[in-house]
């Protein structure tokens, strides 16, 4: 009797909509044409303010998903998909203006692979009705220094609107070396999910085999 009604409430817990996290990833989604129009009518701090709300809500949600129980089916869909679409337009953004950067391009280029990679695989699983895989530390840590390199290179570009050129200086090395780091964050990121996703896929496989198996013994 216990475990039916906490497989009831597991399921409810599940199906919610309106959680916090949820929220968030909706914030985060809503965020992305505010921070577009900020950057093309040249509200630079504006824009790497968002930018940085945005990697902030980002870090929020999926801690009080994990603390608060507040895990749905909702928030796996919601949760990555923002992440995705506010990356890759945010960087897409910053690399219009920023097209010479040899990192900054290269970091651009891996997060692209790296997310249609995993959306590929991701739904090859939901497709064949097994679950997908949930968020990893390093799918995180690689989130939050990419957040952190597109908030400094919205910065720099607002710096050099306002001439203040020493600040600029320090903060174009920074950016320099944090889009090399989170090409190589990225890179980790993107090896672990794929080593996830397969072993997913052989444990699904043998589990099938091992179910096979039982039916034919069941049938002696």
């Amino acid at each position: 009797m216990g475990n039916v009604k906490q497989n009831s409430k597991a399921e409810i817990n599940e199906n919610r909509i309106f959680t916090i996290p949820n929220i968030l990833s909706i914030c985060r989604l809503v965020m992305v044409p505010f921070i577009f129009w900020s950057y093309i009518n040249e509200q630079y701090i504006c824009s790497a303010v968002l930018i940085l709300v945005s990697g902030l809500t980002d870090v929020i949600d999926g801690f009080v998903a994990r603390t608060f129980n507040q895990i749905s089916n909702l928030g796996k869909i919601l949760d990555p998909l923002a992440d995705k679409f506010t990356q890759v337009s945010v960087v897409l953004l910053i690399l219009i203006t920023n097209h010479t950067d040899m990192g900054l391009c290269i970091m651009f280029v891996i997060l692209c692979i790296k997310e249609v990679s995993t959306l590929f695989f991701g739904t090859q699983l939901l497709s064949s009705g097994k679950t997908n895989i949930v968020s990893k530390w390093y799918g995180k840590l690689s989130t939050v220094i990419l957040y952190v390199t597109m908030t400094l290179y919205a910065l720099i570009i607002a710096l050099k609107k306002f001439e203040v050129i020493p600040a600029v200086h320090w903060l174009d090395i920074a950016a320099t070396i944090f889009s090399w780091v989170t090409a190589a964050a990225l890179i980790y990121s993107m090896i672990g999910y794929m080593s996830c996703y397969v072993l997913n896929k052989d444990n699904n496989a043998q589990n099938v085999n091992n179910n096979s198996d039982n039916s034919l013994g069941d049938s002696k």
